[in-house]
């Protein structure tokens, strides 16, 4: 391993999910892995879930994906409400083998001394956040690994645990050196919905030769992938916030 890309809360978002996959590529790196909520809020699940599958090197659960399972019918869907149950009736309609797929996937995967999880490193199986330094402790507390890069939140994060010296950092632009003795948690933002105020597609990159992380806003044709979501039925309130980064 030396340089790969870490993508996630797709979100079933197709023009933000292509549009950083065409950065990436741009950039050199070919070694794809997703963290998780390939489906879910968004309107093309099958197209999205079908890119992991057929290029990707690794994925995890996701919350959504987890939900996706869960449900029998449509009539459970609508118990999750509108901006939540319609996209897993979306979801529920998409081929056999992808479904299968989505039901197999792990929780947590290693590679190389990394940890790539959906949610918390601290029980994954519970899909709790990380965005306070408490749970960034209690994941400290449990991790065996370095690194562990995560999602699950749609806001770019990095948590550095030095000893027992906790700090939090707002990623930027510029790549982020990771030090000798620290730990860290890296929440990736996510591809199809991002919730930092900034409606720009996130991902990142992890250089494991240099140890530096940084972090990608890539623009995408917003307009056009909100159109896609209100022809599909979906809730205003699914399309608006994708202009608002919210």
């Amino acid at each position: 391993m030396s340089t790969i890309a870490l993508f996630s809360d797709i979100h079933a978002n197709i023009d933000a999910f292509e549009a950083v996959l065409a950065d990436a590529t741009d950039l050199g790196v070919s070694e794809w892995y997703c963290l998780g909520d390939v489906v879910g809020y968004g309107s093309e699940p099958g197209g999205c879930v079908r890119i992991v599958r057929e290029k990707f090197l690794g994925c995890v659960m996701g919350n959504h994906e987890h939900m996706l399972n869960s449900v029998s019918s449509n009539r459970e869907c609508d118990e999750w409400g509108a901006l939540v149950g319609w996209p897993l009736k979306i979801a529920r309609r998409q081929p056999a083998n992808d479904r299968t797929w989505l039901r197999t996937l792990p929780l947590v995967l290693k590679k190389d001394g990394l940890m790539l999880v959906h949610a918390s490193p601290w029980r994954p199986e519970t899909f709790s956040y990380v965005d306070n330094d408490e749970d960034a402790k209690a994941s400290f507390e449990t991790m065996d690994d370095t690194l562990a890069f995560v999602g699950h939140t749609h806001v770019p994060a990095i948590w550095e645990m030095h000893r027992q010296n906790l700090r939090q950092a707002v990623p930027g632009e510029a790549p982020v050196q990771l030090h000798q003795g620290s730990r860290y948690i890296v929440n990736v933002g996510s591809v199809g919905q991002p919730r930092d105020d900034n409606p720009l597609a996130c991902y990142a990159i992890y250089d494991s030769e240099r140890r530096v992380v940084w972090f990608r806003r890539v623009a995408y044709d917003i307009a056009k992938a909100q159109k896609r979501f209100l022809n599909a039925g979906l809730v205003s309130r699914s399309a608006s916030r994708l202009a608002a980064g919210e």
